[in-house]
């Protein structure tokens, strides 16, 4: 399994553990709203890998009564994804690939 991971701004209408939660349509609360994570790829079949577990880093920014929260008191997915992305690079020493798709494919096809 290799670990792909994404930022999207795709509606999810699971609970987004599984590439099938992520629909073509941007979410409905903003086009800005980018949820971050990570997705397990098996590619021993490269012509038709296989998307495994979906992880979405959970994000706290508001409280339960939609006030902001102090900034030492947010949770950022962006900043769990990238931690996290930083760490296998340091310990792997690999080169990473950015890869942006286009709005035409599904997240299924982007992972």
């Amino acid at each position: 399994m290799c670990p792909i991971y994404f930022a999207t701004n795709r509606e999810i209408t699971g609970d987004g553990t599984s590439a099938g939660d992520y629909t073509h349509n941007p979410s409905r609360e903003t086009i800005w709203n980018l949820r971050f994570g990570s997705a397990e790829v098996d590619l021993t079949n490269f012509e038709e890998p296989q998307v495994g577990n979906v992880l979405l880093e959970r994000e706290q920014i508001f409280d339960a009564d939609g006030n902001p929260l102090p900034a030492d008191q947010r949770r950022l997915g962006s900043a769990a994804l990238f931690g996290k992305l930083q760490a296998q690079m340091r310990a792997n020493e690999n080169d990473t690939l950015i890869y942006l798709h286009g709005y035409n494919t599904s997240f299924a096809e982007a992972v």
